[in-house]
């Protein structure tokens, strides 16, 4: 894995699975149950909760 910037900034991030659909959306689970979505330049789009 290749990131840019400061990696205190991943701390807690953990991605259980990345889908990208065809609108051009990334749809990421992460290990807390939370799916955030992001665009094709990766801003944050929106953040659904989970369990």
């Amino acid at each position: 894995m290749e990131t840019k910037g400061n990696s205190k900034e991943l701390i807690g991030e953990v991605i259980g699975k990345i889908e990208a659909v065809a609108q051009g959306n990334i749809y990421c689970l992460k290990a807390s149950g939370e799916i955030e979505i992001l665009d094709k330049k990766l801003k944050n789009i929106d953040m659904l909760k989970g369990r």
